[in-house]
């Protein structure tokens, strides 16, 4: 059975892989969301949160109703906030494709934010891994430097970011490689145009 990061960093080919905006011919070479490490704050808060219920309730002198009342209202609102919590989780992602490196952000039900890095704009990219949780858990830091080579994006906690550096790069060497090809060839057919024009052009007969 494959793992859960196996899955979302686009290493299945079972799963189909598009989304919105998707252009005419870009295919998506790597999909991935953030690693589980970044949610880890957020379950602390929620355990001290159900850990002040639960004293409220056996520390407290109060009714069997108003215990009733907390806990049904404290229930609601702890289900509504692990659930927004994890939506925009899993619909924070970054995608690569032939053409370009994609940032979606879900903030809520009504937000989208998209950033797009066309892969002709990107100069250089890294991963950084400082310390040893990041190493043991194999999540880090990607860098991409723009053309003047200063920080153009950061983006933390990339699950496998040395396996996403991986790809990105060749991804970015492929394009790169394709488009000095492109520009080579167009010389030489300009050439093969203006030289076999003359060659093809028929010769009347002297009357």
């Amino acid at each position: 059975m494959k793992s859960f990061w196996h899955k979302f960093l686009g290493f299945d080919p079972s799963r189909k892989q598009d989304f919105p905006g998707q252009q005419p011919g870009e295919e998506v070479e790597l999909l991935s969301v953030f690693h589980g490490i970044r949610l880890v704050p957020f379950f602390i808060y929620m355990i001290i949160l159900v850990a002040v219920i639960i004293g409220i309730n056996f520390f407290t002198n109060i009714t069997p109703a108003t215990s009733l009342f907390i806990n049904t209202i404290a229930a609601a609102v702890i289900i509504h906030i692990f659930c927004m919590r994890m939506y925009n989780y899993f619909l924070k992602v970054i995608i690569v494709t032939n053409r370009r490196l994609i940032y979606i952000q879900h903030s809520t039900l009504l937000t989208r934010e998209r950033e797009t890095i066309p892969l002709t704009n990107i100069q250089d990219f890294r991963f950084r891994q400082n310390g040893i949780l990041p190493r043991l858990l194999g999540y880090g830091d990607l860098i991409i430097l723009g053309s003047s080579s200063e920080v153009k994006y950061k983006f933390n906690y990339v699950p496998k970011v040395n396996k996403v550096h991986h790809i990105i790069g060749e991804v970015h060497q492929k394009m790169m490689r394709g488009r000095t090809n492109h520009t080579a060839a167009e010389p030489n057919q300009k050439f093969y145009y203006e030289y076999k024009k003359p060659q093809e052009q028929k010769i009347k007969p002297a009357a």
